[in-house]
């Protein structure tokens, strides 16, 4: 592994990530909103491959890995996102990813995945906790919103009232969405209720992560103190990555999802490839992105 960046005298503080997802979510809600206006289909691939150039482009020190793989993933699904948060401890989350549909539905929220020879119909949230116990991975959706989630600011995250744009991408436990769908509910204010902004999913501060636009200065620029601390709090800007995500997701340190370092196939992909340029895209994905507090080795 790389020896650690520095921005601050630090390797890079936790509230950077924070701001590419923010970034992230705001282009995607532009750009579902104005899909609507126009009446052009915009799918959830469309929406993570941006959002994944947007972090990458938010990110110094290419913290930023990605890598496509074909094959149907297990969940069911043409799509398949999955996260490690790399810092002083790791954790991976695997995310199903929906959109909001025109008429402020959720519609393919209740997915079912098709019955086969050996197996029942079965929903596809079920089949993501299950596979993501087996994997050790924390289970979750994000979802991608457009105008339609502006009357939901308030109860979604205070902090964002003001700013429905940071609302572009949303996420949730998986098993808080199964509750929904076991429920019948997929409308944008029920899924409001259980959803928090994308860039609260790193929480390294207190309350003021929703605060502002795309159009001010980054915010982690100007509050590092000299000690390095984020808004007065102690060690905030140098928390560690992973941990703050776990918390976002009420995940116990004792939880075993925690890790000291990531699995090998993680960390081979954080190795330079000679000559890697990338993938065609089968109708089949699952991309693996890998965000790090270290920089990308040098090839």
């Amino acid at each position: 592994m790389a020896t650690p960046s520095t921005l601050a005298g630090k390797s890079v503080p936790t509230p950077l990530f924070a701001w590419a997802l923010k970034s992230a979510s705001i282009a995607v809600h532009r750009d579902m909103t104005d899909s609507r206006k126009f009446g052009i289909s915009r799918f959830e691939e469309t929406s993570t491959q941006q959002s994944l150039l947007s972090i990458a482009r938010s990110l110094p020190h290419g913290a930023a890995y990605t890598l496509e793989r074909g094959g149907e993933n297990l969940t069911g699904a043409d799509w398949l996102w999955e996260i490690w948060f790399v810092g002083g401890r790791c954790l991976g989350i695997r995310i199903q990813a929906k959109r909001l549909y025109a008429n402020g539905v959720y519609k393919e929220l209740g997915h079912r995945i098709a019955a086969t020879r050996f197996k029942k119909s079965r929903l596809q949230v079920d089949v993501l906790i299950e596979q993501c116990r087996m994997r050790g991975l924390v289970p979750a959706y994000v979802f991608y919103n457009d105008s339609q989630i502006d009357s939901c600011t308030s109860v979604i995250c205070p902090m964002s009232d003001g700013f429905p744009e940071n609302l572009g991408a949303t996420f949730a436990h998986a098993r808080e969405v199964r509750d929904l769908i076991l429920q019948g509910k997929k409308r944008v204010e029920d899924v409001a209720r259980i959803s928090k902004p994308w860039c609260c999913m790193i929480r390294p501060w207190r309350g003021v992560c929703c605060r502002g636009s795309h159009h001010e200065e980054p915010f982690w620029s100007v509050a590092l103190d000299k000690e390095g601390s984020f808004f007065g709090g102690p060690g905030d800007a140098g928390a560690d990555l992973a941990q703050s995500v776990a918390r976002a997701f009420g995940v116990p340190e004792d939880s075993g999802l925690l890790r000291d370092a990531p699995p090998p196939e993680i960390q081979r992909l954080m190795e330079p490839r000679e000559g890697d340029r990338g993938f065609r895209w089968p109708r089949h994905v699952a991309v693996t992105t890998i965000l790090t507090q270290h920089p990308r080795p040098e090839s």
